[in-house]
């Protein structure tokens, strides 16, 4: 005989993080309550458990809850590069520059992902483009990994690898579904006089 009946929490705390999935920019347990009908106890309990086992993160202390590494880490053995790329198209939206999403691929990076931003067409980037890894900042985030030395000790401490050019400003900062090694790279390209430090922070995070 079949065994059809289901662990309630199982299913609640599933229904939970496909609703968080759905919803990029993260959710407040204002919100969960409200979808759910939750108690205030059961919400934060179901909460800390998730964010405990890294399935759910905050960036901040009192900021919204959105999946975390965990999640992420199961799904990319899956579907890796599909999950990728529908992240980089999540996190494009909050942004006005040209982005990109680079991954390794032997000694270079190739771009798979591309979105062009709304200031003057300056630092474009095109689908298929590959790039030596030593030559910019998304590939000298995989070769950091593993270097001796304070230029790659200051890039993986800072999770963040950056070059002005004149007058164009390249960053990247490393994509980690397991929270450790990178998989992906997202970088931006701007005119330099707008690269901001909020604006690569909010590059890291997006990351």
């Amino acid at each position: 005989m079949a065994y059809i009946r289901q662990v309630p929490a199982v299913e609640r705390a599933l229904q939970v993080l496909e609703w968080i999935a759905e919803r990029p920019e993260g959710v407040s347990p204002a919100e969960l309550m409200a979808r759910f009908d939750l108690s205030r106890t059961g919400t934060f309990a179901l909460l800390n458990t998730l964010k405990a086992r890294g399935y759910l993160e905050q960036i901040h202390p009192r900021g919204p809850y959105r999946l975390g590494p965990r999640w992420w880490a199961l799904a990319t053995r899956v579907h890796p590069e599909r999950i990728l790329r529908d992240l980089f198209r999540a996190e494009a939206q909050g942004f006005a520059e040209s982005l990109a999403l680079l991954r390794p691929d032997g000694g270079e990076v190739v771009v798979i992902e591309a979105v062009l931003g709304q200031g003057p067409l300056i630092g474009r980037w095109a689908v298929g483009e590959r790039y030596p890894m030593a030559e910019g900042p998304a590939g000298w985030l995989f070769l950091a990994e593993g270097r001796p030395g304070p230029r790659w000790e200051r890039i993986r401490r800072a999770g963040l690898a950056q070059r002005r050019q004149g007058s164009l400003f390249e960053a990247a900062a490393p994509i980690c579904p397991d929270g450790r090694r990178p998989a992906a790279a997202l970088a931006l390209r701007l005119p330099a006089q707008r690269a901001t430090p909020a604006l690569l922070e909010r590059l890291r995070v997006a990351a």
